[in-house]
């Protein structure tokens, strides 16, 4: 299993706020953050007022911790669940006018802000919109149906800004001789139909498909290497990977078994 190490990093973070977040007593952790009229702090609160969800009035219970968007416009808190749950659950908190609004989604630790609009996050099997709670399917992503599974955000780095084409990284170096240039094979994943394309580009080129964001105190930043992607309309009308220069189709090589 090929994954982005850069990002293998950022899930680390995650699960060690998981493992902090846990306690004998099962109480929540003491993990607070704060957008606009909404925090959480063992607790949610609405304009400085504790609030139990009318359907859920026990959910701060079951919160392992939370973080909001990258967008300081975007009023929302996107919790994860905790052990009780098996941590399989995020729960989003927005504002519908003046009342808060609690959505529940089937998608556990590990989904990735598709931008720095901080408006969409990308899991395994959706995409949702934070502020209105809009979902469109995805197909094509690995290990979609397995919960022990590599999460996105540990091997997406980068979403087309229309949203139907993600790239992976499928592996991290390929074999190359002292002096030469390193290469790197991407995995193009159509959004929309699950079709998957492997393609080579140079590493020393394009170094920056390395580049890293520290997690802020209460958000996670958008995969790094996405921000100097970029992108142009293909004659279908979907965007296309213009940089980096994709290159040739890289096809896995499997090792034959002698006949016994």
């Amino acid at each position: 299993m090929n994954i982005n190490i850069q990002n293998s990093m950022i899930l680390f973070v995650l699960i060690s706020l998981l493992v902090l977040g846990c306690s004998s007593s099962g109480s929540p952790p003491n993990y607070g953050v704060e957008r606009g009229r909404l925090k959480y702090d063992s607790g949610f609160y609405v304009n400085g007022k504790l609030w139990l969800p009318k359907d859920d009035p026990k959910l701060s219970s079951r919160i392992n911790w939370c973080d909001t968007s990258p967008n300081p416009k975007v009023e929302i808190l996107r919790c994860f669940s905790d052990s009780s749950e098996n941590y399989a659950f995020t729960y989003l908190i927005r504002m519908k006018g003046d009342e808060p609004e609690l959505q529940k989604i089937d998608e556990p630790l590990g989904s990735i802000w598709v931008n720095d609009e901080g408006k969409w996050l990308l899991g395994k099997k959706i995409l949702i919109n934070v502020e209105t709670g809009e979902q469109k399917p995805v197909k094509g992503m690995p290990w979609a149906d397995r919960t022990d599974s590599s999460a996105p955000v540990q091997y997406i780095i980068a979403v087309s800004p229309d949203m139907k084409t993600a790239v992976r990284t499928y592996r991290e170096s390929l074999p190359s001789k002292k002096g030469e240039d390193d290469f790197r094979v991407l995995q193009l994943i159509d959004l929309e139909t699950g079709n998957l394309e492997n393609r080579k580009v140079n590493l020393t080129k394009y170094s920056w498909l390395k580049d890293y964001e520290q997690p802020h105190d209460d958000f996670l930043p958008p995969p790094a290497p996405g921000k100097k992607f970029v992108w142009e309309k293909g004659e279908d009308g979907r965007d296309k990977v213009k940089v980096p220069e994709l290159l040739e189709k890289f096809v896995e090589v499997k090792e034959k078994q002698n006949d016994k």
